[in-house]
């Protein structure tokens, strides 16, 4: 019994053992290193960082393992840095960093204070060859610190090793902790300097030689030349800057690479062609996604923002406009991201970045907005016609195309325009002006000499003030033609590149001889036979019997006349049947061999088409049964009688 009482104690300690560790590493925070030596303290959690700003308090810069070897000459030095939240910093405006190096010989079993180790950099010795390990504390206090509730904050335990002999390095490699630093800030009334920190990596790494810091352009940012701390202006100067690390060997050889930190507002200016969109980003903010980010517009010339979207999470970081207008040149737009972060008192914390206002650039659209108006007039006789439409034009008759030219785009990249009028080949042109001044143009003749091509180079157009064109033609056309035509501009650039071509609207111009024109259509009264005998048989259709244009410029009384030609005939046997005409108002007329007036037309009036349309028709009046079958036809003509009607 006592030996398994002894195994039950040998396991239950083994299980509180593993136990306790599992909880220890629940606790503890991710160490800094792959080592696993216990430091003195455990390494405090790194502060988060945004924009080049910190929103907690802890190592901003931690202590990095190095080589040195053995009596090397001048100073190796471990250094570090802290950073602190915003709380912190206002609710201690005389604190200060208070430093602790600690050391351990024997991997951290034990540790010591160091000798006048009490500054944010220490002198490491190298008076024998071996291995220490060195951690630093430090807290952030006004005069002594408060139990309880003024925080620790430990570094990441750094090991030093002292070589026998220098080792000279072959390669470097630069990094930074931000690659984007603001330039901007204000907190409490007072700029603020945004930081960063340059690394190198030596090749081999057990490298020994002194490390030393440059900035290619000190008034964007500056650089500590031993601890590679990175320092933005606050000046608002914007630009990149080259970081540039050198490895001196203990053969005075040196080696070096370097890295670039861009510095700015945060947001950069954007141009967009008009009505498309445009994209702002927030720039250096993808280390920490923000709660919300505001985003603001000011209108060119306007000091008042208004507020256009607020975007939570990481996705607030960009902005995208609506399709841009003209209006939005010159509008300037910013940021302000907001984040929150618990300090060291657990207590949530806000702080607002904000960007500079950036430019939009609104590219006009220089398409040609090229506006053609016309118009057709006859200044013989308008009647019957629309201004895009002449009804009647006949020989000797003078008319004219007219409009306006406009091209409303102020931006235009039109420099100028061939103005095209194509006319019937047969016209004569009597008079060509622009904007009241005769015209000079030239005459091109299309191929199959039916039009021409009237065409005045280098019209420039006017987004103000339309330019006026007017042509007057005069009639050859004698017989009847009906021309479609449309006034054109073809534009050009300043380097006469063709942009486009522009159509006014259709105009219609209807040529004819002046005279009466008439045509008879067929007459069907389908099948008759016993059942119609001695009714009145209507036509078949919906037909005029005679479709008439009257293009007379003088309307004369006119009387129209029908009569009966031949009778209804097979070939061999005539069918005994008459034919009678009814005008529609109750009058009925047999039609004879004798022209029989039909319809009567007062002066001044065109001659109507006869039937249907009009209330007429036409009958077929069968008196007796044929002796013989068949398709029985007769011929009936039309008169027309001008002149007074007595």
């Amino acid at each position: 019994m006592g030996r398994r009482m002894g195994r039950w104690r040998v396991v239950l300690g083994v299980l509180a053992m593993v136990m306790g560790l599992y909880l220890w590493w629940l606790q503890a925070p991710l160490p800094v290193q792959a080592a696993t030596i216990n430091g003195k303290g455990r390494p405090s959690a790194t502060p988060v960082g945004v924009f080049g700003f910190y929103l907690n308090t802890g190592f901003s810069l931690q202590p990095e393992d190095r080589y040195t070897y053995l009596n090397a000459p001048g100073k190796q030095i471990l250094t570090t840095d802290t950073a602190h939240s915003m709380w912190a910093i206002v609710t201690g405006l005389t604190a200060s960093d208070h430093f602790q190096w600690y050391q351990s010989t024997d991997a951290g079993q034990s540790w010591s204070k160091v000798n006048k180790g009490q500054q944010s950099d220490l002198t490491l010795p190298t008076d024998k060859v071996g291995t220490t390990y060195y951690q630093q504390s430090f807290q952030y206090y006004t005069i002594v610190p408060i139990p309880f509730v003024t925080a620790t904050y430990y570094s990441r335990v750094a090991t030093v090793e002292t070589l026998p002999t220098p080792v000279d390095a072959t390669k470097l490699t630069v990094t930074s902790d931000n690659h984007y630093l603001y330039n901007n800030q204000v907190f409490d009334g007072k700029k603020v300097a945004a930081t960063t920190y340059v690394h190198a990596t030596p090749e081999p790494a057990n490298a020994t030689g002194e490390l030393t810091w440059t900035s290619s352009d000190p008034t964007l940012a500056t650089v500590d030349a031993h601890t590679g701390k990175v320092t933005a202006n606050t000046a608002e100067k914007a630009g990149s800057v080259t970081i540039t690390g050198t490895l001196t060997n203990h053969d005075q050889s040196t080696i070096t690479d370097h890295t670039t930190i861009d510095i700015g507002g945060g947001l950069m200016d954007q141009s967009a062609a008009e009505g498309q969109t445009a994209t702002f980003h927030v720039l250096g903010g993808d280390q920490q996604a923000p709660d919300q980010v505001a985003w603001y517009r000011l209108a060119s010339g306007s000091s008042q923002a208004t507020k256009v979207a607020t975007i939570k999470g990481a996705a607030g970081l960009t902005y995208t406009t609506p399709a841009t207008k003209k209006a939005d040149d010159q509008a300037k737009y910013y940021a302000t991201a907001t984040y929150t972060m618990y300090d060291e008192q657990e207590k949530p914390q806000t702080q607002t970045v904000t960007t500079r206002q950036a430019t939009l650039t609104v590219q006009p659209d220089t398409t040609p907005d090229v506006r053609i108006t016309s118009k057709v007039k006859n200044l013989t006789d308008s009647t019957g016609d629309t201004d895009q439409q002449l009804s009647n034009v006949i020989t000797g008759d003078h008319f004219t195309i007219s409009g306006t030219l406009q091209d409303a785009n102020g931006d235009t990249a039109m420099a100028d325009g061939d103005l095209i009028i194509s006319i019937p080949g047969s016209a004569q042109v009597t008079n060509f002006t622009v904007d009241d001044a005769e015209a000079q143009y030239y005459v091109k003749v299309a191929p199959d000499g039916l039009s021409k091509q009237l065409i005045v180079s280098g019209v420039q157009l006017d987004w103000v003030f339309p330019k006026s064109f007017r042509v007057t033609l005069t009639s050859q056309q004698s017989a009847l033609r009906r021309y479609s035509t449309r006034v054109q501009l073809i534009s050009y650039d300043s380097k006469n590149q063709q942009l486009g071509t522009y159509q006014g609207d259709p105009l219609t111009i209807n040529f004819t001889d002046g005279n009466l024109h008439a045509t008879a259509n067929p007459v069907n009264f389908g099948t008759v036979g016993p059942a119609e005998l001695g009714q009145d048989v209507p036509a078949q259709g919906q037909t005029d019997l005679l479709d008439v244009t009257d293009y007379r410029r003088e309307k004369v009384a006119t009387q129209v006349g029908l009569q009966q030609v031949t009778p209804f005939q097979n070939g061999t046997q005539e069918l005994p049947a008459t034919l009678n005409f009814d005008n529609g108002q109750g009058r009925r007329l047999p039609i004879t061999a004798d022209p029989q007036p039909v319809a009567e037309i007062a002066a001044n009036q065109s001659v109507p088409a006869i039937g249907p349309s009009q209330g007429q028709r036409l009958d077929f009046h069968l008196n007796a049964l044929a002796s013989q079958l068949g398709h029985y036809t007769a011929t009936i003509q039309w008169t027309f009688i001008s002149g007074p009607q007595g």
